[in-house]
């Protein structure tokens, strides 16, 4: 029986139970469309309401109740719709407007984790993954969902976008697991990303060239080009390509027209390799542009957080590409906002969602060590409101497509 209905809890809703299936669309390029069952399908969160079947009926064949169920009446139609075809689940904040009012304490807690273990032991033989969307604060309910395997991806309804959903469903799908969360609880081995930065170094750019991030990043770049000033650090530069964009189209011609005019450099990355290949291909770009002598350059080989520098108000920074691999995420801003000096600018391009795709240059294999060693983040609405915490003010913005599938984030901040 029911935990909630052994506590004398009156059911949630007494009713025989009809299926709402979303339209369906044509599916994605063609694609026979996955399966996909969506539980608590309204979010509300302040006076907000959120439907996670939004961002998802467009590329799935998306399934839901038609109204509250009682937990039996919910238990029989996931069974009716479980099978080998199905792909994956979606679970929202069920039964929490309905069971805040009964006086149980940790009632609808406990339905929502019996509910969780129900769902576990019908799916147990196609390993479906159960998508999570929570509720910010929820940090007792999250520990102890934490530890089941198939729960891959988290998400807070007050932080993320549904049209961003699909996405992220379709990479739980493909095996390619996210986990947004403030806390980025997953655990981080530094050691581990450094080794494969070291070895992706010798084919990151042609990686990065042929899945279009550094044409998205080069177009980004030139648009911030006003925001670059005389004195830049490049924080993760990796093999400083996205620094070559900007000592072509940016600095070179600026100290053409200015001969009196110097600019210093600084690169920071963990990775030796990296930066060996970051150093060749900074002074093979000031040598083909004739700016040597012209460019004060410095490669410091260090952790993020453990390098110190005090950057003036003429200063900007630069970080591309990075987020995902810092686990502290706050650290970082903290960081960033201890180097630079009040009028200095920070320029970001990152994407979201993350989605590390296989290529020539990747295999899966790899691509699969990667994606257990990052911590994605909203960028939109998690990463800027984090900076602003910290006196960072949003300039200017732009988004450019990379894919189908995610986007290229570029801002520029000013440190108030």
């Amino acid at each position: 029986m029911h935990a909630c209905a052994s506590k004398g809890v009156p059911p949630l809703a007494t009713s025989s139970q009809v299926v709402r299936k979303e339209p369906q669309s044509e599916g994605v390029r063609g694609r026979k469309q996955r399966k996909v069952l969506v539980i608590g399908d309204s979010l509300v969160h302040g006076d907000k309401v959120k439907n996670i079947s939004k961002g998802l009926n467009r590329h799935f064949d998306v399934s839901l109740p038609s109204s509250v169920l009682t937990f039996e009446d919910l238990v029989d139609w996931v069974r009716e719709h479980v099978d080998a075809e199905l792909d994956c689940i979606v679970m929202g904040r069920l039964f929490a407007p309905h069971l805040r009012d009964f006086d149980v304490e940790g009632a609808w807690e406990e339905t929502r984790l019996e509910l969780l273990g129900e769902l576990l032991r019908l799916t147990e033989s196609y390993k479906t993954p159960v998508v999570f969307v929570v509720v910010r604060g929820e940090k007792e309910f999250l520990r102890r969902i934490l530890n089941e395997e198939r729960v891959v991806t988290i998400l807070e309804c007050d932080a993320f976008n549904p049209s961003t959903l699909s996405s992220i469903v379709n990479d739980v799908i493909n095996k390619r697991a996210l986990f947004v969360s403030p806390k980025n609880s997953l655990e981080v081995d530094e050691g581990k990303i450094k080794e494969f930065m070291d070895v992706w170094s010798n084919t990151y750019d042609l990686h990065m060239g042929r899945t279009r991030h550094y044409a998205v990043m080069h177009s980004l770049l030139t648009h911030f080009a006003s925001y670059v000033r005389d004195v830049i650090v490049d924080l993760g530069c990796g093999t400083c390509t996205p620094l070559s964009f900007i000592l072509g189209d940016v600095i070179a011609p600026s100290l053409e027209a200015n001969p009196e005019k110097k600019v210093k450099i600084v690169c920071v990355d963990m990775s030796r390799e990296m930066l060996t290949k970051g150093k060749v291909r900074v002074l093979d770009t000031l040598s083909k542009y004739n700016l040597k002598g012209r460019v004060d350059l410095s490669f410091l080989c260090s952790n993020i957080f453990d390098f110190d520098l005090s950057l003036p108000s003429n200063s900007t920074a630069l970080a591309t590409y990075i987020i995902h691999w810092l686990k502290d995420k706050e650290g970082f801003v903290r960081k960033l906002a201890q180097l630079l000096s009040p009028g200095a600018y920070f320029i970001s391009v990152e994407e979201w969602p993350l989605v590390v795709t296989p290529s020539s240059h990747m295999k899966e294999d790899f691509r699969d060590a990667i994606n257990s060693q990052t911590t994605p983040i909203d960028i939109l609405n998690q990463f800027y409101p984090l900076l602003r915490s910290y006196s960072f003010e949003l300039l200017e913005s732009k988004v450019e497509p990379i894919d189908d599938n995610h986007q290229m984030y570029g801002a520029v901040f000013v440190k108030r």
